[in-house]
């Protein structure tokens, strides 16, 4: 797992892993590693397309036995980490603990962050920092990987 930069073999509630979700009801869903080595930040992102959407309810609920996905790993600076860890530690200070998926707005986005041993869920009914921080993280590190990626191509 380690060729492929997959945190799997490592403790994820640290201060290290740093994990990010969104679900939006139309769309692509995501999941974002982070895990900071020391001495580089090493990211795994795995995306669900929206003509397989259907799959994330039908695999949770153990209706279909498969999920899915395109993964990819890449890396990121020490500047980019230290920017996310801020912008995230300002939300979890700031939020409760909830990850109740109940208060989801109708075609609303579902929002999951993990860092150190603190979780919080969030939805765009309203303006919200959750959401605030996916256009951060879509703008400023995914968009760069998607541009790598269609490069590569």
């Amino acid at each position: 797992m380690q060729f492929f930069s997959v945190p799997f073999n490592r403790k994820t509630q640290d201060q290290h892993s740093l994990s990010f979700g969104w679900e939006p009801s139309f769309g692509t869903a995501f999941v974002l590693n982070l895990y900071n080595t020391g001495t580089e930040i090493q990211a795994v992102a795995y995306e669900v397309r929206p003509k397989d959407r259907g799959s994330i309810f039908g695999f949770n609920s153990r209706v279909q036995k498969i999920l899915p996905f395109e993964g990819y790993s890449f890396t990121i600076d020490l500047n980019q980490w230290n920017a996310l860890v801020e912008k995230v530690e300002n939300i979890l200070s700031r939020s409760s603990s909830s990850t109740d998926k109940s208060n989801r707005c109708f075609d609303g986005t579902y929002y999951y962050l993990e860092y150190g041993d603190k979780q919080v869920a969030g939805h765009n009914c309203e303006e919200d920092t959750v959401a605030a921080l996916s256009k951060y993280i879509e703008q400023e590190i995914l968009a760069t990987v998607h541009e790598l990626r269609k490069a590569e191509k």
